[in-house]
């Protein structure tokens, strides 16, 4: 679960960072590039990952295929996960599991910096 909270921790609507392809992270640098959907405006974006989520990065991405998605167990895969089974699983395995309030957004909006 951490590395979801860290995942979902960027300023970015949760479907867009769900289409994040593996070949789209560049651990090397500690980056990743997401198309941003804006309307009629597609652009890709680069966006840094944070020295404390870097290790969650390399774990989930060690045995992955450059055309992985984030899959239904948050590990690559060839299918990305819908957005609304990740709220699905907030919702059953950290909100009332751990009476927790928060939801995605209240995750991202300390990291807006």
């Amino acid at each position: 679960m951490e590395f979801l909270k860290y995942l979902f921790s960027f300023r970015l609507p949760i479907t867009e960072l769900l289409r994040l392809q593996v070949k789209d992270v560049n651990l090397e640098r500690q980056r990743f590039v997401v198309l941003v959907k804006k309307g009629t405006d597609f652009k890709n974006c680069e966006k840094v990952i944070k020295d404390i989520a870097f290790p969650f990065w390399q774990e989930i991405l060690q045995c992955s295929k450059p055309i992985d998605f984030f899959g239904k167990r948050l590990c690559p895969a060839k299918e990305f996960i819908r957005p609304e089974q990740i709220t699905r699983r907030w919702n059953v395995y950290v909100k009332k599991k751990l009476n927790i309030k928060a939801d995605f957004y209240n995750l991202k909006h300390p990291n807006t910096d």
